[in-house]
């Protein structure tokens, strides 16, 4: 065990070198305080004069990173870390220290790091053991256990400051392939809460509420079912709530009254608000670094930014984001879907969605076979999307190829279902989801979408926003109002006209001015998810228990239950 006395200059030489220590149990690995909500010297501070204690270094600051290689896990995973680093001629100058079970620390500085990235398990190819990154922090040199001490066997935390500064690209190989990678977001959407394209809320899955159940019995730590710990089958938990489309703000509403075990064993609510964001984003960037699933949903983030001249082609258009939906939950070109998913997601009729599902398999977008014997009843039908208009659309363009391929009569004529891009403010790659709930018909609608991208800041008279929306000044007046009720219109004061040249005096009749609100798209997305997971965790919950029996007495029965469950 280290004493007092040794932890102190170590602790003194880690923060001489950059690095920020902190104290952990005697013995053990566990941190003495919050670590991540209390500055690092305070906790030193309020420890005891001669109280014995571990060191830990909490990572991140400066990029200091740390590849944990287990060696008592699985024999070669240091001579397999050791060969690929020596490769890019790291390994002689790396501060390395020996754990207590004969594995390695092998202490670097990188750059560009992912947000994803906090702590990853190495690639299986590499072996046992952990990369450590941010949020998270490890057991250092002096600490000790049972007998056994960390050690450096080469370099000093001295030489921490002159390492080298790499690329987390030229490192990327350390984590499987596409983990830790992730399409582009913008800036605001640090922790990643919001998929890159919009799923169908189907509720939570059964097999979740399952998973919860057991885990609200559970410590922290056990395995849980298939799952080795308890924050692995949370974070399964939360990758079946996201793929059935379930929100952040639902999800989060659904831990906090469910109390599975490594959520509940956080002692502030600070705390587990940080847990319940962190394994959100981890889980969703893992999902989503998926090379179809970047694919699909660069081929969204085209199609969604794309509005059709002609009312048929809009159906086109949202039954094909549609699919492209199904396809991003199964991770594949090849899927299953129902009319009435279809439908819903589409915000279409059903006999509306077939006919622009008719229209792109005439025009070659997919293919469609009628459904096996046991998918007849659900109505589902298998489609197989085409892997080279799906490339078109992810390389960001829509070309004259792909756009006479989208083509459907009505009677008898031709008409060209071409997509233009919408002029003015054009959406980042993140928000695609967000514009798609913001858009709605339950919401502000797809003519506020036409109105608000021509939208200024300057104000501008409703005939003139109409006429550059293509829309009529009646329309174009009806979507103001539904913009300004969100926030993303302001109506200034009204004015007469000025008069035309030679014409005297202008009109009695005033004129209403608009310009831009100051909310922002994304706010009030935010806002309609909020809104829409109220009550829901709660109505779910009790279909649930209804269903298994555990309902309190007096619970409705037959259809009462049914009605209940709605």
């Amino acid at each position: 065990m280290s004493t007092r006395a040794a932890a102190d200059a170590w602790a003194l030489r880690w923060r001489s070198a950059g690095a920020v220590p902190i104290p952990l149990q005697a013995n053990g690995k566990a941190p003495l305080s919050s670590w991540l909500h209390v500055p690092a010297l305070e906790q030193w501070a309020a420890l005891d004069a001669r109280q014995a204690v571990n060191v830990g270094l909490a990572l991140g600051t400066g990029g200091h990173v740390v590849i944990d290689a287990d060696e008592h896990k699985q024999a070669g995973t240091v001579a397999n870390v050791e060969r690929q680093l020596a490769g890019l001629g790291l390994l002689d100058a790396l501060p390395i220290e020996r754990t207590p079970r004969g594995g390695r620390h092998y202490h670097l500085r990188i750059v560009e790091l992912p947000p994803a990235v906090s702590v990853k398990l190495l690639a299986p190819m590499l072996g046992a053991g952990e990369v450590r990154a941010s949020r998270c922090y490890v057991a250092a040199t002096p600490s000790a256990f049972d007998g056994r001490s960390y050690e450096f066997i080469q370099g000093a935390p001295e030489t921490l400051p002159a390492l080298q500064v790499i690329r987390w690209r030229d490192v990327a190989w350390l984590l499987p392939a596409g983990d830790g990678q992730r399409p582009d977001v913008p800036e605001h959407a640090a922790p990643l809460l919001l998929p890159p394209v919009r799923l169908l809320n189907r509720g939570v899955p059964m097999d979740a509420w399952q998973l919860l159940d057991k885990l609200r019995e559970a410590q922290r730590g056990d395995a849980v079912g298939k799952y080795g710990s308890t924050s692995q089958a949370e974070a399964a938990v939360v990758a079946k709530c996201i793929l059935a489309g379930v929100p952040h703000a639902h999800i989060a509403q659904l831990f906090d009254q469910q109390q599975p075990a490594h959520y509940r064993a956080l002692r502030t609510s600070r705390q587990r608000a940080e847990y319940q964001r962190a394994i959100f984003h981890d889980v969703l960037s893992h999902l989503a670094a998926n090379e179809t699933r970047q694919l699909l949903a660069a081929a969204w983030g085209t199609v969604e930014q794309a509005s059709s001249s002609t009312e048929a082609g809009e159906g086109d258009r949202r039954v094909l984001l549609a699919m492209l939906a199904q396809a991003w939950h199964v991770d594949a070109l090849k899927f299953y879907a129902s009319r009435r998913d279809l439908g819903l997601h589409a915000q279409l009729a059903p006999r509306v969605a077939d006919a622009a599902r008719q229209r792109l398999h005439a025009a070659g977008v997919l293919r469609v076979r009628r459904p096996r014997m046991e998918d007849r009843q659900q109505q589902a039908m298998f489609y197989r999307l085409d892997a080279g208009f799906i490339g078109e659309l992810a390389a960001g363009r829509i070309t004259e190829h792909s756009a006479q391929r989208l083509q459907f009569k009505r009677g008898a004529a031709s008409v060209s279902n071409m997509f233009r891009l919408l002029e003015g403010e054009q959406l980042q790659a993140g928000d695609l989801n967000v514009a798609a709930l913001v858009w709605s018909r339950q919401h502000a609608g797809a003519a506020a979408r036409r109105v608000y991208a021509v939208l200024g800041s300057a104000a501008q008279p409703v005939g003139t926003l109409a006429a550059a929306a293509g829309l009529s000044v009646r329309w174009a007046a009806r979507a103001l109002q539904r913009l300004a009720a969100h926030g993303l219109a302001v109506q200034l004061a009204e004015a007469a006209p000025a008069p035309a040249p030679g014409r005297g005096r202008p009109a009695r009749k005033l004129v209403a001015f608009w310009m831009r609100g100051a909310a922002d798209v994304v706010e009030v997305a935010s806002r309609l998810v909020d809104a829409g997971a109220a009550g829901r965790v709660e109505r779910e919950r009790e279909a649930w228990r209804s269903k298994h029996g555990t309902a309190a007495a007096g619970a409705p029965q037959g259809r009462q239950r049914k009605r209940a469950r709605r």
